[in-house]
């Protein structure tokens, strides 16, 4: 019972301070100062329209999200997850995003990044973040997401 009170009180100063917390045992370290530390710079990494090449050139993007990931203890996995819009074929869509998030995981490990760290999914149109009715919102659909999990 503890326990769970102790987690539920990291989880809600987490949230009211607006830092990510990461747990280990009793000890707790924060990552970052915000909710999710790599929301800043994959937001600002668009894709072209039906390929895994940029819009232009992320390499200080990449290169801020590496050193977070090298900060991160060991025994947690980096999943980046690739997007797509609704435009083409589902079964194709899902491979590309499967691309766009290898492409961003091979930048990381060439930025100093542990392979064995870093999880590539994709999820191809299914977790849209805007309507794909409107070119700004499938522009903003075409994404990598980063997101720390236990391993």
């Amino acid at each position: 019972m503890r326990k769970i009170l102790f987690i539920f009180f990291i989880f809600f100063i987490s949230c009211k301070t607006n830092q990510s917390v990461i747990l280990e045992g009793k000890n707790q370290e924060v990552i970052s100062d915000e909710l999710n530390p790599f929301w800043k710079y994959t937001q600002k990494i668009i894709f072209k329209s039906g390929t895994d090449e940029f819009t232009e050139n992320y390499s200080t993007e990449i290169l801020a999200i590496s050193e977070i990931i090298k900060k991160i203890p060991k025994n947690y996995l980096v999943e980046i997850s690739g997007h797509t819009d609704s435009v083409g074929k589902k079964e194709l869509n899902l491979a590309l995003s499967q691309k766009r998030a290898e492409k961003i995981k091979e930048l990381l490990i060439a930025k100093g990044c542990k392979s064995s760290q870093l999880k590539a999914v994709g999820y191809g149109e299914t977790r849209p973040l805007a309507s794909n009715k409107t070119k700004e919102g499938r522009k903003m659909n075409r994404r990598v997401e980063i997101e720390v999990i236990k391993n």
